[in-house]
């Protein structure tokens, strides 16, 4: 029965508290389904492709695994980048857009769906043959 194992369950660090899994750990797509949360206790969805076998299921525990590679929405970023970026890693529809608006002859207006706790930047180039890429410097103000 799925739910329950006999072995070193490989979190992280017990004596800290910190109960994420490690990538070994066999609580890694093995939790039982019924009345499982839709997000784990850091607000990341479930389930995901934890082992990266392009079958999502809930892992065992309060964290879920977030395998480097795996894209379980198959929609071309991988999970961990989602969940880096803030956005759903289980929905195709959820992903990160950069939207710009001229406001003047010179002047544009960028935004994008932000999360709290996340830092983003921007980066350009100034010709897009050979160029650098550079951290655009502007002042930013948040949303109002």
């Amino acid at each position: 029965m799925l739910g329950y194992i006999n072995v070193d369950p490989q979190l992280v660090n017990l004596n800290t508290r910190d109960c994420h899994l490690l990538a070994g750990s066999p609580c890694i797509d093995t939790g039982f389904v019924p009345n499982a949360p839709v997000t784990d206790f850091d607000g990341v969805a479930r389930p995901l492709d934890g082992n990266n076998d392009g079958v999502p299921a809930f892992d065992m525990g309060a964290f879920e695994f977030v395998h480097p590679t795996a894209d379980t929405d198959h929609d071309g970023m991988s999970d961990q980048a989602e969940v880096i970026a803030g956005t759903n890693p289980a929905d195709p529809a959820s992903f990160l857009k950069l939207q710009g608006r001229i406001v003047s002859g010179t002047g544009m207006t960028l935004s994008w769906s932000s999360v709290t706790g996340r830092t983003y930047s921007i980066q350009f180039k100034p010709t897009l043959i050979s160029a650098s890429w550079q951290n655009l410097t502007n002042i930013f103000r948040a949303p109002v």
